[in-house]
């Protein structure tokens, strides 16, 4: 447990000092019995992504089963599982489908959102057209998925598979197919930018941590089973304390050097406090 907390303020540290926003996000993304891991999202250094659609496909060898190219379209980012659906062929190559963008001027990324029914033989390989060198580049595979699956990938020679406007792409299998083979794409794009959504997403249910202040804003819950040591409550508004635990106690304590002060409070339920029930007559030197 140690562990995992020291690498993860050491990651913070280092993100500090290597990116200059003035806030960053907390996002849980999963957790076992002894750790949890946080996304750091950059509150200001969100750069705006551009998302191409696929304009045009032609399935060379395969099997059409359902939906569109339209339904891979998603230029702002927001998939929705509605997806463009093909299999496999027999014989060698089990699948050769392309698929080209138009209009584009540059890119840095290829995205693909999709899953999979349970696959047999190898698996299909996404690849580039090289202009310069007229052959096709290899980019990741199409693994077996049952559920939604990203690959991001970075392009780092954009300019070798761009010509006049136009980036070739195809899903390719070059051993024998198998015909229950299929495939559920969701999301096939090239981006330019950071790869983020170019509206700021929705983080109202996270914590937020500010550098300059050092304060957390949120209008969620905070919640711990542990102590929590405040120097101040300050209580806004009609907002109440409320003991939720009818056998528990709140204490307040006030430590004034040489004396140590508390007031116990024993009501249960709900229940309000007046200053007039801090007396602090309860003091021990």
């Amino acid at each position: 447990m140690k562990k995992q907390f020291f690498i993860f303020f050491f990651i913070l540290f280092i993100s500090s000092i290597f990116v200059t926003a003035s806030e960053f996000y907390f996002v849980p993304v999963s957790s076992g019995l002894d750790w949890v891991r946080f996304e750091i999202i950059p509150g200001s250094l969100q750069s705006p992504s551009i998302y191409y659609n696929a304009t045009q496909a032609a399935i060379i060898r395969g099997t059409i089963d359902g939906g569109s190219l339209e339904d891979t379209q998603h230029p702002n980012g927001n998939y929705d599982s509605v997806t463009f659906n093909f299999s496999e062929v027999s014989g060698s190559p089990g699948l050769d489908l392309r698929i080209n963008f138009t209009n584009i001027t540059d890119f840095n990324q290829g995205i693909i959102r999709y899953k999979t029914s349970s696959l047999s033989g190898d698996s299909p390989i996404i690849q580039l057209w090289n202009y310069p060198y007229s052959k096709w580049e290899d980019y990741p595979h199409l693994i077996e998925t049952s559920s939604f699956f990203i690959i991001f990938q970075p392009v780092f020679d954009y300019s070798e598979h761009l010509q006049e406007g136009i980036v070739q792409m195809r899903l390719y299998k070059n051993t024998n197919g198998n015909t229950n083979n299929h495939y559920f794409v969701d999301w096939i794009t090239i981006s330019s930018g950071d790869g983020t959504p170019s509206s700021t997403p929705d983080l109202t249910d996270y914590a937020k941590y500010e550098f300059g202040n050092n304060n957390f804003n949120g209008s969620g819950n905070f919640t711990t089973i542990g102590n929590g040591n405040f120097n101040k409550i300050v209580i806004n508004g009609n907002s109440d304390i409320y003991n939720f635990n009818g056998s528990s106690n709140i204490i307040f304590s006030y430590d004034m050097g040489i004396y140590k002060c508390y007031n116990k409070i024993t009501k249960t339920g709900i229940w309000t406090i007046n200053k007039s029930d801090y007396d602090w007559v309860n003091c021990a030197r």
